[in-house]
């Protein structure tokens, strides 16, 4: 089994906007003290490896707990990307090339972005869908959209009041569930391969952080 999800911690990176929480620890009670130990939790719903619901960009989209449980764990296609230049845009040209396994209905992005979680560059020009790949994936009835970036919108758009997530508007209007922050991708030998996702079940939430394995 390999871990596919980024540590929690109290210096983990985490979105630039004032929508996005700091994770935080706190404890609360004490072995010594109390006889016990408990903390407290503080974190956003897309902090560190996540999942996004259609809630998150749609106002009558599903949450959370509204999701179908099965189109969170099974087969999945991984597709590999090396060298990319950046803001490297995904056609429909490159999935039609690159996917091999049409029957399976999730697919992960490897890009390797990984490596640069914690940095500045993490948010960065790193590689996005077209519009017309983001059809594609609709059109052929994926369920499942994975990668190890922070996000399918075009890493060009530096400003938030330009940022319209029309990607993730196109996706999640199709009940596509989002997997944002992988790791660990490298380690994925196989073209493809058994896929857990387990987000918290929330109600009424737009998103929630993920422990995902690749078995």
């Amino acid at each position: 089994m390999i871990d596919l999800s980024h540590l929690y911690h109290s210096k983990m990176q985490t979105y630039h906007s004032k929508w996005h929480v700091k994770f935080k620890l706190l404890k609360l009670a004490s072995i010594e003290k109390a006889g016990r130990e408990t903390k407290k939790i503080i974190l956003g719903s897309h902090c560190g490896t996540h999942i996004d619901a259609p809630r998150h960009f749609l106002k009558k989209g599903k949450t959370i707990d509204k999701l179908t449980v099965t189109n969170l764990v099974g087969m999945a296609e991984i597709i590999k990307f090396k060298n990319l230049p950046k803001n490297y845009e995904i056609t429909q040209e490159d999935l039609v090339k690159k996917i091999k396994y049409k029957n399976l209905k999730k697919i992960i992005f490897h890009f390797g972005w990984d490596k640069f979680y914690g940095k500045k560059k993490f948010y960065k020009d790193h590689p996005f869908l077209s519009i017309k790949a983001c059809k594609w994936i609709v059109k052929n009835k994926y369920h499942l959209i994975g990668m190890d970036t922070p996000q399918i919108e075009d890493s060009r758009i530096k400003s938030l009041s330009k940022f319209d997530g029309q990607n993730h508007k196109i996706l999640l209007k199709s009940n596509i569930i989002l997997l944002e922050y992988l790791k660990n991708l490298d380690k994925i030998k196989s073209k493809k391969f058994h896929l857990i996702v387990a987000p918290l079940n929330i109600k009424g939430s737009d998103g929630s952080p993920a422990r995902c394995f690749a078995i």
